[in-house]
């Protein structure tokens, strides 16, 4: 099996991936990026405030290696594919 077979059905090459080098600030890795086939996760931080404790809301969508599969691939030519 010729690389490029091997590396289908990965998530370096799934709509969903948005590799880190595409975010503001991240650098140039495109080995790792966001999943964003589902909603980003919600959780809770307790912080300690002015009046006492509190809990602060985050979200982040999961960190994802470019080389790995979830079993849930779309290719990334789909949707042009679909509009045609």
């Amino acid at each position: 099996m010729n690389q490029e077979n091997k590396n289908l059905g990965t998530c370096g090459n799934c709509l969903s991936f948005t590799p880190d080098a595409e975010k503001p600030g991240a650098g140039v890795n495109v080995d790792s990026g966001e999943c964003r086939r589902n909603p980003p996760r919600v959780f809770l931080v307790p912080i300690e405030t002015l009046n006492g404790e509190g809990i602060s809301a985050n979200s982040l969508f999961p960190k994802v290696q470019a080389d790995c599969n979830c079993g849930m691939f779309i290719p990334k030519g789909m949707l042009k594919s679909l509009a045609q």
